[in-house]
Formats: structure tokens, C-alpha cells, sequence
């Protein structure tokens, strides 16, 4: 299937490329194009304009700066998992960037792009919301800074207007073992998303973040305060089953998907540090 007529810029700076989105409607802005493309071909969106940030060497970035790990939005899953900062500070960011998809999607796909995107099915999504990950939005009027858990809507969707792009991730280093951390999930067949994934740091405190529980990706925000409160394991369960909302997904019903965040909770719970 052909690509319906655009026009095409390389954007040769960040500033740039914010003022061509700013001043031209329609624009798409285009990194690994991993879902891009085929939403193209598919006719699904029809910009005007497609400004290419893959080049900049700015948004590829990833490096330590203080008690932050910054990770360039345009970096791709194998630069993530390859990257000895992550590696050292956040192996379970290393570990499931390295098990997205197939190599092909590994070596296309980027961090921003997958955020951006807001399949709420993402795995990497639910692990950046375990880690607390922070994103940075530019425009051509100025630039913010928010928790990625709020950045995505109830309804599903981010939170950012069509003139942003996302630059950055923001990670902050957490205290204490940072290979105190769990992660699972379900999928039909290896080369398929995942139906329900479960991501959990308790590296200096508790954070769970879950994938295919709702329309986006969701912080699981009464779980962790149960583990604060030193309930049982059960009990955190329960108290993070409570809190979604019904779950209206294509690929299962919502008792099913609940009875996986309860194995896959488990599975986790069950080898956190005492």
C-alpha cells in the first residue's frame, strides 16, 4: 500500500522543529515511525507535513546528570537496553526494552515514540510509571515537565497538545537495591502485545504500574499505599483490583484481565524483599 502525499522536513534542531508544528497544521512529527507508518498506509492520518526529529542527536542521548538518568525521547528500545547507565540504575527498564516486540521493533521503535503513542498495552509505559519517570514537552512557546502517570488521560490518550514534542524522559536514581523490582505479563503469542503487564520497583519505597488494566496506562496508587501499610500480600491485591475501574478492551473481558493482574501481582509480590 503506497503513503498518501506529504511534504518532508528533516528538522535540523528541536527549536525548529517546534516552530514548523506551531506554524503548520497538520504536521506529524516522525522518530523511529514504528506506528507512524503503518497508520499512514493505512490511511488513518493524513498529515500535510512530516518533520523528522531521528537525527538529532540531542533527543538520543542517555546519561547520568546528578541523581537523574535522562533518556533522549528519539533513543531507541536497543540504545535503552545497551546503555550501561540503565543497565547499572534501572535493570528492569534494561531487561523489558530488550524483550519489546522483535528485533525489528527494537531497532525502530523509540522510547518517546511508545510514550507518545499511548497504547495503554505498553510495557515499557508501565515500567516507566513503576520508575516514576518524569517526560519533558516542548513547544515553541516554552517547555514543562510532568509525572508520566499523569500525563495519561482516564479516558486514554496523553495529556499533551499537538504543538509538543516529548524531548526526554526523566528518571530519578532511587535509593537502595535496584534490583528490588518485578515484572510480568501475559500475551496470546510471543510476537503479540501483551494483554495485562504488571511492573513493580521497591527500590526505597513501593510503585506498581499497569498495563492493559484500562484505557491508558494506570500507577496503581491504593497497592502501594497497602504496602506502606504492611498489608499481606492478598490484601494488596485486593486493594489494587479495587481501585480500576471496569475494563473495556478488545482482545478479553474485564474478569479476565483482573483474574491476570491477580496472578501477575502475586507472582511479583511474592518475591519482593521482606
Amino acid at each position: 500500500m503506497t503513503l498518501p502525499m506529504f511534504a518532508y522536513v528533516q528538522a535540523e534542531s528541536v527549536p525548529q522543529a517546534t516552530t514548523l508544528l506551531a506554524d503548520r497544521g497538520g504536521a506529524k512529527v516522525l522518530a523511529g515511525g514504528h506506528a507512524l507508518l503503518p497508520a499512514l498506509k493505512q490511511r488513518r492520518v493524513r498529515p500535510q507535513l512530516l518533520i523528522d526529529i531521528s537525527q538529532l542527536s540531542e533527543l538520543r542521548q542517555i546519561r547520568r546528570e546528578g541523581d537523574t538518568v535522562l533518556i533522549g525521547a528519539a533513543s531507541r528500545h536497543c540504545d535503552v537496553y545497551r546503555a550501561d547507565v540503565v543497565r547499572r540504575n534501572f535493570p528492569m527498564l534494561a531487561h523489558v526494552a530488550a524483550t519489546v516486540g522483535d528485533p525489528q521493533v527494537r531497532h525502530r521503535a523509540t522510547i518517546g515514540g511508545s510514550i507518545a503513542q499511548a497504547d495503554p498495552t505498553s510495557d515499557i509505559a508501565a515500567v516507566l510509571v513503576a520508575l516514576r519517570a518524569e517526560i519533558t514537552l516542548v513547544s515553541a512557546t516554552g517547555s514543562r515537565s510532568r509525572q508520566l502517570a499523569d500525563c495519561y488521560l482516564p479516558e486514554g490518550g496523553i495529556d499533551a497538545t499537538a504543538q509538543e514534542i516529548i524531548t526526554e524522559i526523566r528518571l530519578p536514581t532511587l535509593p537502595g537495591d535496584v534490583s528490588a523490582w518485578g515484572f510480568e505479563k501475559f500475551r496470546y503469542r510471543s510476537i503479540d502485545p501483551s494483554i495485562v503487564a504488571v511492573a513493580a520497583a521497591f527500590s526505597g519505597s513501593a510503585s506498581i504500574g499497569l498495563a492493559g488494566m484500562g484505557p491508558a496506562t494506570r500507577r496503581a496508587y491504593a497497592g502501594e499505599q497497602a504496602i506502606l501499610a504492611g498489608a499481606d500480600n492478598d490484601n494488596v491485591i485486593a486493594a489494587t483490583i479495587a481501585a480500576i475501574p471496569p475494563v473495556r478492551l478488545p482482545g478479553a473481558s474485564d474478569a479476565y484481565r483482573r483474574a491476570l493482574c491477580v496472578e501477575l501481582l502475586h507472582s511479583i509480590l511474592r518475591r519482593r524483599p521482606a
